[in-house]
């Protein structure tokens, strides 16, 4: 398994795979948040990690292994400021930036 670089999000763009519209079509993420996150992810099951990460370095990983639908994650003590979500499923990564405020 390779190491996710902080580069891989700032150099990611777009992609118009089919796998990836039909991942956005699943999942629902706000894209302002507060002192939470939730997450309601039909296929949620078979997402294995979700890294939240910033600009600076910042990285926080989610084991996701044993989780059904939906997950709500604590970012209380997460600074405000912009983020981005990872997640890996079968190798793939599908990227989602997030603000914090």
């Amino acid at each position: 398994m390779s190491v996710f670089e902080i580069t891989d999000c700032v150099n990611f763009e777009l992609s118009s795979s089919t796998e990836e519209k039909m991942f956005w079509n699943k999942v629902k993420i706000p894209t302002i948040i507060h002192d939470e996150l939730n997450i309601q992810l039909s296929t949620l099951s078979l997402v294995s990690k979700i890294y939240i990460k910033n600009m600076s370095g910042y990285s926080m990983t989610i084991d996701a292994k044993n989780v059904v639908n939906n997950i709500s994650i604590d970012l209380v003590t997460l600074p405000s400021g912009m983020y981005f979500i990872v997640f890996e499923i079968n190798g793939e990564r599908f990227v989602k930036k997030i603000i914090k405020i």
